[in-house]
């Protein structure tokens, strides 16, 4: 992808003044596999993680469900669904940044008053870009 193939999501409308341009930029970038450490506060709390696509969160959950029951039928109807949900994404160069409402991260951890929540590697996490009040790039991690 060439500088000039990058649609750099700088100039607003009205509708868009809820999302931040510049994560909706770096969502851009993780919907077509280049992601990075982020971290998120929202809510009053810090939410911190690897930058992934919307496909990549999807394909991740399906691995998790997918051999949840003993029941081969629920197994197929979960691998199913995971299934549609990815084919929002089939086509990266269709979702410009302007379009992005959702961010993903894997490895994620939240940080709140009580701590962090989880502690494995394995925790999957989306959020509303509207619902983000500020971000840092690089994750954090815990103090050797």
């Amino acid at each position: 992808m060439s500088k000039q193939q990058f649609p750099i999501q700088d100039d607003l409308n009205e509708s868009q003044l809820d999302r931040d341009w510049f994560i909706q930029n770096l969502v851009y970038l993780a919907n077509r596999r280049i992601g990075l450490g982020v971290t998120l506060t929202l809510g009053g709390q810090i939410v911190t993680g690897q930058l992934i696509s919307g496909q990549r969160y999807f394909e991740l959950l399906k691995e998790q469900f997918s051999n949840l029951s003993d029941v081969d039928e629920i197994n197929e109807l979960m691998s199913f669904f995971f299934d549609n949900q990815m084919k929002v994404y089939d086509n990266p160069e269709s979702i410009g940044s302007e379009k992005t409402s959702y961010i993903h991260l894997e490895n994620a951890k939240v940080i709140g008053a009580q701590g962090s929540i989880p502690t494995n590697d394995t925790f999957l996490w989306r959020g509303k870009i509207s619902s983000i009040s500020g971000i840092s790039v690089g994750s954090l991690s815990a103090a050797n």
